[in-house]
């Protein structure tokens, strides 16, 4: 090919491709946003999102005569945020003041931002966000029950410091009622977000809110899949809804199939045991509870009916406790009965190889405690069987010892 055929060569495919990157371009759906804001000129805004591939991105502008925009293409709605950058770098604390959450669709959105805090965004144009904010009222008596708790604690921990015992003990009480309502009022605003999940099934809402369950550890990945599956088939097959499925597959890293990991304790009778022991011999069902955990108190009566059913067979309940204080864990065991199985407290869990293995301070960590009650079976082998967070009827632990356990 001589150069000036060469040269034409090149250029025609260089069109050919612009052209493309065009086309492509201009069929893509954009988002744009008409942003306002009394800051002075100059001061920076970022609007930061992932797109719907999981890749960060990252727009800057600057504020002028209180205005500022931004644009760009989105296959599918993403969540996103501005952040304020007047204190000359952009400071990402999702719960400051200086970011706001903005729920991103192909639409044309106009958004007010108090320059104090821009959590209090205002957002026009867009239904998904609309969606958003009438949730986010919806929750608003358990949002500031949650921080008047949070703050309660905060005062209570600092008064525990006094060395007055029976001070302390007025003190531990208070703070155990302020743990459990904490517990109800976080549990209350979770369910709203299933229940919104649940209700409208054609909402990128929708996914959104299973995402962000899913890490919460509050319900149970099998009633995540099942709400996920009420979904419209265009929300389940987006990106959003495949990154929830893999969200739930990558959660955990202990697996169903996998060894359970040796634990070596000290009961509340005083033995030094090893979960090990069993193997071989009985099926386990692991237990991790707290006596401040309103949930696990309720459940207790659902696992006394398991152990008077399968004991007499092959089962053997352990009862790890993530309590704090010994003399609260022992009265919850007397309170709700619960003597005839073998218990034990996180903190005292012995650790034979210096080092090595579960210890009280990798527990959570290496059996992968996000909450409580959690529960999971072990068959004689070893093995994990089941991950749970509840031993309802219907629910997996009852299924797998009716299907394993129930003819012997």
């Amino acid at each position: 090919m001589n150069r000036k055929n060469y040269c034409y060569a090149f250029i025609t495919s260089l069109c050919y491709f612009l052209f493309l990157e065009v086309f492509a371009q201009g069929n893509s759906p954009k988002f744009t946003i008409s942003g306002y804001v009394a800051e002075k000129d100059g001061v920076k805004v970022m609007l930061r999102y992932w797109n719907p591939e999981d890749k960060e991105i990252q727009h800057i502008t600057e504020v002028n005569n209180g205005k500022f925009s931004f644009s760009g293409s989105l296959d599918e709605p993403v969540v996103g945020y501005l952040v304020n950058g007047k204190k000359g770098t952009f400071v990402v604390d999702y719960n400051g003041p200086l970011v706001g959450t903005i729920y991103l669709e192909p639409t044309e959105m106009v958004v007010n931002l108090d320059h104090e805090n821009f959590q209090k965004i205002r957002v026009e144009g867009s239904g998904l966000n609309l969606q958003m904010l009438a949730l986010q009222q919806q929750k608003q008596e358990q949002i500031v029950a949650i921080d008047s708790l949070n703050k309660r604690r905060e005062d209570l921990a600092k008064q525990l410091e006094t060395q007055d015992s029976i001070i302390r003990k007025r003190l531990d009480n208070e703070m155990n009622i302020v743990n459990e309502e904490s517990y109800k009022q976080l549990h209350k605003m979770y369910l709203k977000d299933k229940n919104f999940a649940v209700e409208n099934p054609s909402s990128f809402a929708s996914i959104f809110l299973l995402r962000s369950l899913v890490p919460a550890g509050v319900f149970d990945h099998q009633i995540l899949l099942s709400v996920y599956s009420g979904l419209d088939a265009e929300i389940q097959l987006s990106k959003g809804g495949q990154r929830f499925l893999e969200s739930i597959q990558d959660s955990r890293t202990l697996k169903i199939g996998q060894l359970a990991e040796d634990i070596t304790f000290k009961s509340v009778d005083g033995r030094i045991l090893h979960l090990s022991d069993l193997k071989n011999k009985k099926v386990v069902l692991l237990d991790f509870w707290a006596s401040w955990c309103v949930p696990c108190r309720q459940q207790s009566s659902g696992l006394k009916n398991l152990y008077r059913k399968y004991n007499t067979t092959d089962l053997e309940i352990i009862s790890i406790s993530l309590d704090d204080k010994p003399e609260l864990w022992k009265k919850a065991i007397r309170d709700d009965e619960l003597f005839m199985w073998t218990h034990a407290l996180s903190s005292e869990l012995v650790n034979p190889e210096k080092g090595k293995g579960i210890t009280a301070n990798n527990l959570r960590k290496r059996y992968e405690i996000n909450g409580i009650p959690y529960y999971l079976i072990i068959d004689k082998d070893g093995i994990i069987q089941v991950i749970s967070n509840n031993v309802d009827e219907g629910g997996e632990v009852l299924r797998w010892l009716d299907e394993h356990l129930g003819s012997l």
